[in-house]
């Protein structure tokens, strides 16, 4: 396809990124057409690994690059020219690096105005940990997803893709935009390419579809036989489903002001056993360990709140993560026996602690 044909070939991004999410992000722009010159320091490789590996390969396709020492005064000097006459940088420093370097946001900003900056952090701007680098495995690790991913009985284990989001749908909306205006505005509009109009549309990617070609296969020697028996270079290609994007989309459709309301099908936990008085009365922490360890046989995720806090904190915190059904026991059980069920869409019903049957049901219809 012919390049000044695509979307994007009349912008110029200054690339500064390295490992995963900013390659990956500028590889995009790259492929809508953008001019890219990738800025690389004087050494070979990066986290990602020699330049001549499949993985950079991969990462940096469709660039044009240029070896600049941004630690010395020419090397400054070059980098300021380029900003001239570019549209976007994009740049994946740590916050002290980048304004060591001067290729920080104000400094740009006094060398071209109308410059689009991007810039991907693994702890943002400001904070306590905004001094600190990160890779992907560094957020799967806090995040807590590395927990529920690996083997049975064994520690916590990354998952097998990057889970790492790209920038490029926010750097293309921003060249578009002009100071002050909404993203609605860009309704009716001329389409970067100039042959139609633009439509604002939600969605959510939650997957990727990547074409690799023969990059890996050469590399690896992979050869089968062709249909005229002569050995032949795989095609290869990959895909990977965004799990953490679709848990997005879901809470995103479904919650209100209190919080998350989650699908049956989805949600962290089935039932939470709100156990009021639980350090103080000895019945009330034996029935709902019981009834804890009976759902627990039957094949519900559950969620015992032992904690000394009072029915409001317990009840708030619960309807914030979004469980959907709360089993209060307290007042009602030492009265009468009986507990209250209230579902996250706001139902409630008193019922016997003993008719587990019915309290099932209750949970199944909401």
């Amino acid at each position: 396809m012919d390049q000044q044909a695509l979307p994007l070939s009349r912008y110029t991004v200054l690339d500064l990124t390295i490992a995963r999410a900013g390659p990956t992000a500028v590889r995009l722009l790259a492929d809508w057409g953008a001019n890219i010159i990738r800025i690389e320091a004087p050494v070979e490789g990066d986290i990602a690994g020699s330049r001549q590996g499949p993985d950079s390969q991969n990462l940096h396709r469709n660039k044009r690059s240029l070896c600049l020492n941004l630690k010395s005064s020419e090397g400054n000097k070059v980098f300021a020219d380029l900003v001239k006459e570019s549209d976007v940088v994009v740049e994946n420093f740590r916050v002290d690096v980048k304004h060591r370097l001067k290729v920080d946001y104000d400094s740009v900003k006094q060398i071209n105005p109308a410059i689009v900056y991007a810039s991907i952090s693994g702890f943002g701007q400001t904070g306590p940990y905004s001094k600190r680098p990160a890779v992907d495995q560094v957020i799967q690790g806090m995040s807590g997803l590395m927990s529920i991913t690996g083997e049975p009985g064994k520690g916590p284990m990354r998952a097998g893709i990057a889970v790492s989001d790209t920038s490029e749908f926010a750097i293309n909306t921003e060249l578009l935009l002009k100071d002050g205006e909404d993203i609605k505005s860009l309704e009716g509009k001329p389409s970067p390419d100039g042959k139609g109009t633009i439509q604002i549309k939600k969605g959510i990617e939650v997957g990727h579809i990547f074409k690799l070609g023969e990059i890996y296969a050469d590399s690896m020697k992979a050869n089968v036989l062709n249909n005229e028996g002569k050995a032949s270079t795989l095609f290869m290609g990959c895909y990977g489903i965004g799990v953490s994007r679709l848990v997005a989309a879901a809470i995103e459709q479904n919650n209100d002001e209190k919080g998350i309301i989650w699908p049956h099908s989805i949600a962290p936990y089935d039932i939470n056993i709100i156990a009021i008085g639980y350090d103080k009365n000895k019945e009330i922490a034996s029935v709902s360990n019981d009834l804890y360890f009976q759902l627990k046989e039957m094949g519900y995720e559950v969620l015992l709140d032992d904690r000394k806090d009072g029915y409001g904190t317990k009840i708030k915190d619960s309807e914030l993560i979004g469980i959907p059904l709360n089993i209060i026991i307290g007042k009602q059980f030492t009265e009468n026996k009986e507990v209250e069920l209230k579902s996250r869409s706001g139902e409630s019903s008193i019922n016997p602690i003993s008719d587990i049957e019915t309290i099932l049901d209750f949970f199944k219809d909401k």
